[in-house]
């Protein structure tokens, strides 16, 4: 159509000496009204060049960064060890051109939180949370704060946020304490239209926070158990303090009420044992690049709506531990390390022996691969370099396996586990057993 209108008014217009006349259909065009339509649209399209031109050189219309905000019901979340997180919006309020936006970070009570970052930028505020780096601080003198950021451990003392009870006391009152949950919020104050783009690029600032998370149970430092010592005591959450150790990660999920609920009776006597692994785990392993590192520790979250299984299984899987059901009913692990033998089997108590060589072809793997998370980049999930069997390789070609270690962020820690499944995945010898013991 725009073809055929355009070639239309052309030939019209070349008439000379006439009144030119158009007739289409029941329609009838002068000549006149084509040249008032042709100069019409010729300052449509000026001006749409022009607010084109101007939005091309930085005036930006805040109508374009406009974030719509859709929610489903999350569940819950718990996170050990070192992490960054970003939470659910529990409120989204907008009061006096200031925009509210409330997170819920995750279950607390947590240890600590050691950075804030606005769209993934680290910020610092002062006493009264205002955000001291541009473009947040203001855009001209005397550049007081536009953004306001302020942040709670969910410990079972914490108060209601001043500011929402100062600010929105219609809506939020003391009672709205949120005990129990780690929060952080956001007040976004307006900006000219030509700045809001500097500000606000994405429209919604969002935040995220690094911390170190939960404080567990760990049965080294309990002075009531055989070699234990210090405080800490498993009926009294107070006396916990936060850590990584991995055999203790595994316990703390496994008997807190939002993990797999396993009843404490089931650990009576064995939390020695317990101790002696969590000692495994804590046990000095040199790095190539010098310095060392504990040899097992466990970063990462879970939602309280994925199965028990799973989550154990992704805890276990970071120290390559496994638990076991004790003769006396009780539960027992181990932690990945190889440990001289306490037990000696006499021809007596061997009732059957199969030996051997390697593993069934179906299964062995030559090649293991492996995914962790890295602190040092930005808390993604990162590629291991493969740990390669060259001269197996080298005969039946490459069969590799893959290595999930989503509560892993040390490379010498996901190398130490890939080194292990690699002496499983292909063995020289296999021994099974039978015995009456």
């Amino acid at each position: 159509m725009a073809t055929f209108v355009g070639e239309l008014i052309l030939s019209v217009i070349a008439v000379e000496g006439t009144a030119a006349v158009v007739t289409i259909g029941n329609l009838t065009i002068t000549a006149s009204q084509i040249a008032t339509a042709v100069a019409s649209v010729a300052l449509s399209a000026g001006a749409a060049a022009l607010s084109a031109s101007a939005m091309s050189q930085g005036q930006a219309d805040p109508g374009t960064a406009q974030t719509p905000f859709r929610q489903a019901i999350p569940a819950r979340r718990r996170y050990y060890g070192r992490n960054r997180v970003a939470g659910p919006m529990m409120l989204a309020e907008v009061r006096d051109g200031v925009q509210y936006n409330l997170y819920a970070l995750c279950d607390g009570p947590i240890e600590a939180i050691d950075a804030l970052r606005l769209d993934n930028k680290v910020i610092t505020v002062g006493v009264s949370g205002g955000v001291q780096e541009y473009p947040y601080q203001g855009l001209e003198a005397p550049f007081s704060s536009i953004v306001f950021v302020d942040t709670q451990l969910g410990t079972a003392a914490q108060t209601a946020l001043s500011r929402l009870t100062t600010d929105l006391g219609d809506i939020w009152s003391s009672d709205h304490r949120l005990r129990g949950v780690a929060t952080m919020l956001i007040a976004a104050g307006s900006v000219p239209p030509q700045s809001f783009l500097t500000v606000y690029p994405s429209g919604m600032v969002k935040g995220s926070v690094d911390g170190r998370f939960a404080k567990i149970y760990d049965p080294r430092f309990d002075g009531t158990i055989a070699g234990g010592f210090g405080a800490h005591r498993i009926g009294n959450a107070a006396t916990w303090t936060y850590g990584a150790n991995s055999v203790s990660v595994l316990l703390d999920y496994l008997k807190h009420p939002d993990g797999h609920v396993i009843p404490v009776s089931y650990l009576d006597g064995v939390l020695p044992d317990w101790a002696a692994q969590a000692a495994v785990c804590a046990e000095a392993v040199p790095l190539k690049a010098g310095g060392t590192e504990p040899r097992w520790e466990t970063h990462g979250g879970y939602s309280f709506d994925e199965p028990r299984k799973d989550v154990v299984r992704r805890i276990l899987d970071s120290f390559d531990g496994w638990l076991y059901l004790r003769s006396d009913g009780k539960l027992g692990v181990r932690a990945g390390k190889l440990t001289a033998p306490t037990v000696t089997l006499t021809d007596e108590d061997i009732l059957s022996c199969e030996l051997e060589r390697g593993a069934d072809a179906l299964s062995v793997a030559n090649t293991i691969l492996a995914s962790y998370v890295s602190p040092d980049h930005d808390f993604q999930r990162v590629d291991a370099e493969p740990w390669v069997n060259a001269a197996d390789v080298s005969l039946r070609g490459a069969k590799d396996v893959r290595l999930d270690l989503a509560m892993v962020q040390s490379f010498g820690q996901a190398r130490r586990l890939m080194k292990r499944a690699a002496i499983r995945a292909n063995p020289r010898l296999t021994l099974k057993l039978k015995t009456s013991i």
